[in-house]
């Protein structure tokens, strides 16, 4: 999957990637992957949002029914000049602008049977301003484990503005779901997003909101204390300066 690890201090950046990779028991995958940019994508979408369990696929009785769950969980937003208006469409549609998507649905559709599928994985990334939210959600169906990793943070819903497009996974609460600390190598700073070494990060964790806050180093972590973001008294140190976990 490709993440982004380059910032810009523009309080309207933002966007969203997100990939659905299906491995069948011969060690195939199949993958579709889709990256939008807050309505200035250069791809057929502007704005994704996927609404979909891994484990509920996983668990679908036909290859039919899990091509329709697909095809009703990943819309597209587009503004329409004919209607005037934001119009949703499924990024899975026949008449879908995206080859990609078509051939990912077609070759699910040749799937024999869902007995050849071990694991479904779904994963996305999305980035607004300083925030950022990475979520990877694996289910096994030989073992039947739904467990997945996070980086960053569940992204409020902003009025009067998208971060091109939204991952969320309706049975959340019912995944094993653990904090990590890199996405792609690298620890984004949430202060001045800088991308460091892990190593070299500062992990603090917010003991009031159990939210896992990320530093480039001791610096921004200060300023983070001077700017209100959480108190200090709720805070505890997980890896400061990576020493603990990365040594």
């Amino acid at each position: 999957m490709k993440y982004r690890t380059d910032f810009v201090t523009n309080s309207s950046s933002s966007s969203f990637t997100v990939q659905i990779g299906v491995q069948l028991n011969n060690g195939e995958t199949i993958k579709f992957e889709n990256s939008s940019d807050d309505g200035q994508s250069e791809g057929p979408f502007t704005s994704v949002y996927v609404n979909l369990s891994p484990r509920k696929m996983g668990n679908v009785r036909s290859i039919d029914e899990l091509v329709e769950m697909i095809v009703k969980g990943v819309i597209s937003e587009e503004y329409s000049e004919i209607v005037g208006d934001v119009v949703e469409t499924s990024v899975f549609s026949e008449n879908s602008p995206s080859e990609e998507a078509k051939q990912f649905i077609a070759r699910i559709r040749n799937i024999p049977s869902m007995e050849e599928i071990q694991t479904i994985n779904i994963a996305g990334t999305e980035f607004l301003s300083n925030e950022i939210d990475h979520l990877d959600i694996t289910y096994d169906r030989q073992d039947h484990l739904y467990q997945g990793k996070r980086y960053g943070h569940e992204i409020d819903e902003y009025p009067n503005g998208g971060c091109g497009g939204q991952f969320r996974i309706p049975d959340e609460d019912e995944c094993e779901i653990e904090d990590v600390y890199d996405i792609n190598g690298k620890t984004i700073c949430e202060c001045c997003y800088k991308a460091v070494d892990p190593k070299d990060a500062v992990f603090a964790r917010d003991t009031d909101s159990e939210r896992l806050h990320y530093f480039c180093g001791w610096d921004c972590y200060k300023k983070a204390l001077h700017w209100g973001w959480f108190d200090e008294e709720d805070i505890e140190f997980e890896g400061a300066s990576g020493e603990e976990h990365f040594d």
